[in-house]
């Protein structure tokens, strides 16, 4: 997909609107500004998508953002169509990425209808507040907070967008003004999490003084993120207390999201918590996609065996190689125990189906096929190099050096596991591993700093 160089950019506008000799029209501008906001959306749609993957690392990140930006910085030169052909858009029914495009660009162009019209359609329909949310995140805060201020104070969406804001910025808040928001806060459980995940984010422990009494919340999400917070800035007893808690939340499949990060956090610490985690969910033939992740996270050499096993699986054999690609660092291309792609086809399965009915995607398409046989002449001769008393990221030890390395350049799939493991030991701010690319490489930039300063 080719990108839009910031010279080219700037013929599309006054008082140069002739490119190739030829002047650019307001068809022509529409034109423009509807191809470039359907690029922004389309990126980062697939940026979403792929946050986690294990077949992208950060320097693909880094260049799904440089191309966000780049539109952005078209459609801002292209203001006042694009500001028009929001609001037009915004009479219809929208995908999540769309809102981001059209949020980005009313935040970037401060354009005051535009962004009440967005903010109105947040308001009416709630799923949208996470795409909402995530394009607070790539503007200057100056943008960011003028745009906030348009909403109702009284709001409760307000007040969960302003905390996941400020959470990405250097925003300096009075411990005086914490207080008082977390004082003034309302019973919507989706504030008590943006609430603690400020803080989280943030590495502020004012934040979550209410982490303890919301361990007995009904909602899950409400439960994990404040274990996850006494886990961070809690005492050693308490950060005991919270490994059985995450054991829970990761064993209860009614909200997939919040097992899967439960079960994440949890394996990233050594504990008998984590092993009853992998023995149960090795007998759950419904969540054997987390079983397999689950292995990848404990970080030890003891899981390759179990892993080995699903290489000459159809449903599992790209899955279990990415997992032992993130225990080992060794890759099926690179180290020769790749095979021809396979056939996922079920000749068991119900064939009374429509047959023009659409097949469900694959997950896990774009991964290499493992051969098991290869894999397993290749662990013979390599398995002295990973002793069975030391915990792996990537094929090294999971200590600080590797930690930041894999933050730096590393697969997207194993970040989350690295920005968690380093802010626990630390118990300082989490690695925001999920914001665009330019906060990363500020952070990353600190990072470097404190580790060789």
């Amino acid at each position: 997909m080719g990108g839009l160089r910031m010279n080219d950019a700037d013929a599309f506008c006054e008082p140069n609107p002739w490119v190739g000799g030829v002047r650019l029209t307001a068809e022509s501008r529409s034109t423009l500004a509807s191809h470039y906001l359907d690029r922004l959306a389309l990126t980062w749609r697939r940026r979403s998508k792929q946050i986690t993957s294990y077949h992208h690392d950060f320097s693909d990140l880094l260049e799904w953002d440089s191309r966000i930006l780049i539109y952005l910085d078209a459609l801002t030169l292209l203001e006042d169509q694009i500001c028009q052909e929001g609001l037009e858009r915004l009479d219809a029914p929208l995908l999540d990425e769309e809102l981001f495009a059209l949020t980005l660009v009313a935040l970037r162009t401060r354009d005051i209808p535009l962004s009440q019209a967005c903010i109105g359609l947040v308001q009416a329909i709630p799923r949208l507040i996470g795409p909402y949310a995530a394009a607070l995140t790539w503007v200057r805060w100056v943008d960011c907070e003028a745009h906030l201020k348009l909403w109702p104070k009284d709001n409760d969406h307000y007040l969960k967008l302003y905390l996941a804001a400020s959470a990405h910025y250097p925003v300096v808040i009075s411990p005086q003004s914490i207080q008082h928001w977390v004082a003034s806060l309302t019973p919507d459980p989706q504030v008590g999490i943006a609430t603690l995940r400020c803080g989280i984010l943030r590495g502020e422990a004012e934040w979550t003084t209410h982490a303890q009494e919301w361990l007995d919340a009904d909602h899950s999400g409400l439960r994990l993120a404040a274990a996850e917070a006494l886990i961070v800035f809690g005492s050693t007893q308490a950060r005991r207390d919270m490994l059985p808690v995450l054991r829970d939340l990761a064993l209860d499949p009614r909200d997939p999201a919040v097992s899967e990060n439960a079960a994440r956090k949890l394996l990233t610490v050594t504990c008998n918590e984590g092993r009853e985690l992998i023995d149960a969910l090795e007998t759950d033939t419904d969540r054997q996609r987390l079983y397999l992740q689950a292995l990848g996270w404990t970080g030890e050499p003891a899981a390759i065996p179990r892993l080995s096993e699903r290489l000459d699986d159809p449903r599992d054999a790209r899955l279990a190689a990415a997992v032992i690609n993130a225990l080992l660092g060794t890759h099926p291309v690179r180290d020769g125990w790749q095979t021809e792609a396979q056939s996922q086809s079920d000749p068991s399965g119900d064939l009374s189906e429509a047959e023009d009915a659409l097949p469900p995607p694959d997950p896990d398409a774009g991964l290499p096929w493992p051969d098991r046989e290869r894999f397993s002449q290749w662990w013979h001769n390599q398995r002295h190099n990973w002793p069975e008393n030391q915990r792996y990221l990537g094929g090294r030890p999971r200590e600080h050096a590797t930690l930041h390395d894999i933050l730096h350049q590393g697969v997207l799939a194993w970040r989350p596991q690295a920005a968690w493991h380093l802010q626990i030991v630390q118990r300082g701010r989490r690695f925001p591993w999920q914001a665009p690319t330019p906060h990363q490489k500020h952070h990353l930039a600190n990072c470097a700093e404190r580790l060789h300063g």
